[in-house]
């Protein structure tokens, strides 16, 4: 073999190992991808429930104002990045 022939090999070995890492890259963004949304759909969940928990200590019915409903929000997204930061 000549050393053009031996370098062609070890650049098809190479292209096949990134092929690869970029397909287990490719799967572990689709875990963590469906991890956040998991998440993110727990949040909403849990935003609502505090929601609803909130107006029944105040004695008023299950609405929010766009207010108290932004500052949940707000805090669940600052928990949000906490989470995902640590």
């Amino acid at each position: 073999m000549s050393e053009e022939d031996l370098r062609i090999k070890e650049l098809l070995i190479e292209n096949d190992r990134l092929k690869n890492k970029i397909e287990n890259l490719k799967k572990e963004n689709k875990t963590l991808y469906d991890e956040y949304l998991n998440y993110m759909e727990y949040s909403e969940l849990t935003i609502l429930d505090l929601s609803v928990e909130i107006n029944r200590l105040k004695g008023i019915d299950n609405t929010m104002s766009n207010k108290e409903f932004q500052e949940l929000f707000n805090e669940c997204k600052l928990n949000e990045l906490e989470y995902y930061s640590s």
